[in-house]
């Protein structure tokens, strides 16, 4: 279950469960992931290399993206990179290319446990600790993240964390539909709105189709969102709480070669960068020796 082979990728409704690898190296992140052998997650053609292999900035956090089930994205900044208070924060901040120690491996006949700490600091800068809990039910269908961040440091600071979730074939295919957490989205630029009135829908890959991404405002104390495959008869699940998670992106890239979905809850709904977010007044801060405590959990059923 830790840096581990996916099962073959085979599917049938006999048996089996939800199977995924977690990524040590990687903040405890998610990689490849199958239910019943049938692969969930997109994958980049990066792969997964080493997180302290991978720099940082805007070209060499694509050269580490790996895609995977669960990508983490902050601490301290996520979006696009920027310039704020004389420091500069790269393409979706630092915390998903930096190794977690592991503090817990349970496994019992009923459950799975992991547990990790993450430490993000530099000299004359931020320190803020992440502290991660996956659990799972042995032969079930769910995954829960469980995180804690707490600012270490002498002084408040900026904090941004987006969970990307990526989906791709066959999971992703012609037919699928998004439901949202809430009524429809804003989209965050040109290519977006021009896609407006089909954000939730699923086409074939095409050649030089347009990155869309849309901003989704979550209704209710409890984010939820769906990814359906009526072909499959298949349904992907996210749900968070909604007082630390109050918005969701969603990446739409039906591309071929680069085709995938990505479902993403986030601390904040500022989407361009961290420097604009503080612009804004959108930017969450932590006061020294507070923690922020996330919940999310990702499901897999048949689609009633």
């Amino acid at each position: 279950m830790v840096r581990g082979p996916a099962p073959a990728a085979s599917w049938s409704r006999a048996g089996g469960g939800l199977a995924f690898e977690v990524l040590p190296d990687r903040a405890l992140d998610i990689g490849r992931a199958t239910f019943r052998g049938l692969p969930l997650a997109w994958r980049s053609p990066v792969d997964f290399p080493l997180g302290a292999s991978v720099g940082e900035g805007g070209v060499d956090w694509l050269r580490g993206f790996g895609g995977g089930l669960l990508a983490t994205c902050g601490l301290d900044s996520m979006g696009p990179a920027s310039l704020d208070g004389g420091r500069e924060h790269g393409l979706h901040g630092r915390i998903g290319r930096m190794p977690a120690s592991v503090t817990r491996c349970e496994v019992t006949d009923q459950q799975v446990i992991i547990g990790g700490t993450v430490r993000q600091a530099a000299l004359f800068g931020e320190t803020l600790r992440l502290d991660r809990t996956i659990s799972a039910e042995v032969g079930g269908a769910s995954i829960r993240i469980e995180d804690r961040v707490t600012n270490e440091g002498m002084d408040p600071e900026g904090h941004m964390i987006l969970y990307h979730c990526n989906f791709g074939w066959p999971f992703l295919d012609e037919g699928a539909r998004v439901v949202g957490p809430g009524p429809a989205p804003t989209p965050r630029d040109p290519p977006a709105a021009a896609g407006l009135d089909t954000w939730a829908e699923v086409h074939g890959p095409v050649d030089d189709y347009p990155e869309q991404v849309f901003v989704h405002d979550v209704q209710g104390p409890e984010g939820r969102a769906r990814l359906e495959n009526p072909r499959l008869g298949l349904v992907a699940a996210l749900s968070w709480d909604a007082s630390t998670l109050p918005a969701m992106f969603q990446w739409k890239l039906l591309r071929r070669r680069q085709y995938v979905m990505g479902l993403e809850p986030v601390n904040t709904r500022a989407i361009f960068g961290r420097a604009r977010a503080r612009a804004d007044g959108e930017l969450p801060i932590l006061a020294p020796g507070e923690t922020r405590a996330y919940r999310l959990t990702l499901s897999v059923d048949e689609l009633a």
